[in-house]
């Protein structure tokens, strides 16, 4: 077995009644029949993916955490982080937990996984009978291709509002990009949560199910939000340089002043997001003309790809297409599109 691994994603407890989250590790033998049983606090996604899957439900996962005592109690929120840098400083991505939906997608992810982590290639033919009902389902279901074209900053960074506007969509799936772990796997966490908010709406029709899956995605995001006030504490427990559980307490009560500043430095970053989005007006006259009368999806439905191209950082901003830290980085570097 050539076996890789990329210890570099880190499943999250973040509870409701504990201020510190905590990395939840995983033992090795839970997805490799001849993995050791050590826990192991970096893994590899598609190691996690591997795990999750086995579960139908969140419920299911925690049942298996409890069982090993790696949960304090059940009202706690489950997520993966993973690190990457931009311009020399660190930044949190953030992905949602897959689970076994009893179908071709779960089978193609285990699949994928599977061969990421032996280091096989995956080749085309695997992932075509995927592709075929991912585009077909974009092309003859209106409220489908709505969800996943929006500019909201979905997870999947490939498939986004201009590559999804191509008039064949059908040939995207003989790209490269059709191959790769993370962009599939980003397409079946989209896919999974559209069939879950879209359960309530099965008997309207695609159009208005369609704005309504947008407005239910954008409150999902909303709450996901709170996850953000953490990313410095979380940042600290990812360091490759820490063991964790070495911290003592003595450790953590030094470190009170410093996280305390740090909390309010992004309690405060997520105060000006909603201050600029909610107060500036649009530098765009069209948009300020639009949100008198539109709400964000309607008045982006009314852009063509070429105006959502030459939006300014803050226009971008007010509509959800990207966040804070993004606007930052962007005015930053200088540039005046993105």
């Amino acid at each position: 077995m050539n076996f890789i691994r990329n210890g570099s994603y880190y499943i999250v407890a973040k509870y409701r009644d504990f201020e510190k989250p905590e990395i939840i590790p995983l033992r090795q033998s839970w997805y490799l029949e001849d993995g050791i049983n050590d826990f192991i606090y970096g893994n590899d996604i598609a190691s996690i993916d591997l795990v999750t899957t086995k579960f139908s439900s969140i419920e299911g996962f925690k049942k298996l955490l409890n069982k090993e005592g790696l949960l304090k109690n059940n009202f706690v929120d489950l997520y993966i982080v993973h690190d990457h840098k931009y311009k020399g400083k660190k930044y949190l991505n953030t992905l949602e937990l897959l689970f076994n939906q009893k179908d071709y997608r779960t089978e193609l992810i285990n699949k994928m996984a599977n061969n990421r982590l032996n280091n096989i290639e995956t080749k085309q033919k695997d992932t075509e009978n995927f592709y075929n009902r991912f585009f077909n389902k974009i092309n003859t279901r209106e409220s489908f291709k709505k969800f996943f074209t929006l500019p909201f900053k979905p997870n999947n960074e490939y498939f986004s509002l201009e590559i999804l506007k191509e008039q064949n969509a059908f040939k995207l799936k003989y790209s490269n990009v059709t191959k790769d772990y993370i962009t599939t796997r980003n397409i079946v966490n989209m896919w999974n949560l559209y069939d879950t908010l879209s359960r309530k709406y099965d008997d309207i029709d695609e159009i208005k199910k369609g704005n309504l899956l947008v407005t239910d995605y954008i409150n999902t995001l909303n709450v996901r939000n709170n996850r953000r006030i953490d990313e410095g504490e979380i940042m600290k427990m990812i360091d490759k340089n820490q063991v964790p559980g070495q911290i003592t307490m003595d450790d953590f009560l030094n470190n009170v002043t410093t996280e305390k500043k740090e909390i309010d430095s992004v309690k405060a970053l997520l105060i000006e997001e909603k201050r600029i989005r909610d107060e500036e007006p649009f530098d765009d006259p069209l948009l300020n003309d639009l949100s008198e009368r539109l709400t964000i999806y309607e008045m982006i439905e009314k852009l063509t790809s070429e105006q959502i191209k030459t939006l300014s950082p803050k226009d971008r901003l007010k509509l959800h297409m990207i966040d804070y830290v993004d606007y930052k980085n962007i005015i930053s570097s200088g540039n005046k599109t993105r």
